[in-house]
């Protein structure tokens, strides 16, 4: 503060008022000292890593340059995360191979944890039933099926004449498992490969044709054909006109009808793929599949940590993400973890908790969910009084659970008294 006193001339006294320190970066710059300080900084933070944030002056403009520093791209699987382009690229993947090549090992993304889940034996049903067949695995490894064979469903090559008794369908030896629905089915063998039966409109079967009706057609008989591809696969699931698998690698594969996404990829533009090609981005690839599932027109798999991921149609929130949007790439069901076994039916998917609970969503009309409502749910709900729960088959419009007493329980659609 300056002044002038008649006896000594000019006076400069320091002060603490308020000053300009010509830094345009700086505000509530103070005097101090006979100074001017700078005051508060501009603060010029992007929240992203990947940059080096400054202020520039004169302008007091923020500047955000690229860097390569270390960052974390939220994914505990990977190490070494480094910053490219101004995001945050995933580095090595964390390794969990336990060495043992009975288990698929994957790395959980939230914790770090690895999993190792037994890859086998073989997983599936000895019991598949379509729209109008049944099909049952038998103790020497072949399938006999019974009922309806206007496209060919019963596998036996006998010009798809209907049978009351079941008939051996041709060229399955070795089966460990059945799976049907619709107008096809298909069998797990012991070596991991696959052979499937009947309609075959949009290439259901996987072995790289196509045919309406083949009752009297030599070169594409009503018997079993065997898919294409060197792939092994431990699980398989047949839905309305797609199929879906799961391999020894634990990624899954499906082929048929893509009409609503149900194979988890694009098809052609008759909406349809005639050989088995992976489901595109099982979240991302970050675990391993250890079951599937498929309705009419959507699929679902089980992942090794308990979680499920769904792709498809979507119109009654059957995929479970919390919309009705039809997904052609795998969604996480919102919320669902601890998940031991899952079953598509029609509208609908339900899944078996570690602790005998059972959870289902989708379509209710006919109170399929069994939460006591005929209200849809596109997140998964509670069936009401079930516990002990240790398989669930859900179908068209009801859904049955055994429990471990040996009961079984179900719910939804009775007009037919299923």
């Amino acid at each position: 503060t300056d002044s002038c006193k008649p006896k000594i001339g000019c006076v400069h006294v320091n002060n603490t008022g308020a000053c300009k320190d010509w830094n345009s970066c700086t505000s509530g710059d103070i005097c101090k000292g006979g100074k001017c300080v700078p005051g508060k900084p501009k603060v010029c933070d992007d929240g992203n890593a990947c940059t080096t944030d400054s202020c520039k002056s004169p302008g007091g403009s923020c500047v955000f340059a690229i860097n390569t520093a270390t960052c974390d791209d939220g994914n505990k699987c990977t190490e070494q995360d480094n910053c490219k382009a101004g995001a945050c690229a995933a580095g090595t993947t964390k390794v969990c191979d336990d060495k043992n090549g009975a288990t698929l090992d994957s790395c959980l993304p939230t914790t770090g944890a690895c999993h190792h889940v037994k890859a086998g034996p073989a997983k599936g049903a000895t019991i598949g039933a379509g729209a109008d067949f049944t099909c049952q695995l038998q103790t020497d490894g072949t399938v006999r099926c019974a009922g309806r064979d206007h496209r060919g469903q019963l596998g036996d090559d006998n010009g798809c004449v209907d049978s009351a008794k079941p008939v051996q369908v041709v060229g399955v030896k070795g089966a460990v498992a059945v799976a049907a629905d619709g107008l096809h089915g298909c069998a797990l063998l012991s070596d991991g490969k696959l052979r499937c039966w009947g309609y075959n409109s949009k290439g259901q079967l996987g072995n790289n044709m196509q045919w309406y009706a083949n009752c009297t057609n030599v070169t594409w008989p009503p018997k079993s054909h065997p898919v294409t591809g060197t792939s092994k696969y431990t699980a398989v699931a047949v839905g309305g006109q797609h199929t879906c698998a799961v391999t020894d690698k634990g990624e899954v594969y499906c082929w048929g009808s893509s009409d609503s996404g149900q194979i988890g990829y694009a098809g052609t533009s008759n909406n349809y793929n005639k050989v088995p090609k992976q489901v595109n981005d099982l979240l991302k690839g970050k675990l391993k599949a250890t079951a599937v599932t498929a309705g009419i027109t959507h699929s679902c798999a089980l992942l090794s940590d308990g979680t499920v991921a769904c792709w498809g149609s979507n119109a009654s929130g059957q995929l479970g993400d919390g919309t009705t949007t039809n997904r052609p790439k795998a969604v996480a069901v919102s919320g669902l973890a601890g998940t031991v076994a899952i079953s598509a039916g029609g509208h609908h998917t339900c899944a078996l908790k570690a602790g005998g609970s059972v959870v289902c969503w989708g379509a209710n009309i006919k109170g399929q969910l069994g939460n006591g409502t005929k209200v849809q749910s596109l997140k998964p709900v509670a069936v009401k009084a079930l516990a002990n729960a240790k398989s669930i088959a859900a179908a068209s419009t009801h859904t049955c659970a055994l429990r471990n007493d040996g009961t079984a329980v179900c719910w939804g659609g009775n007009a037919d008294g299923q």
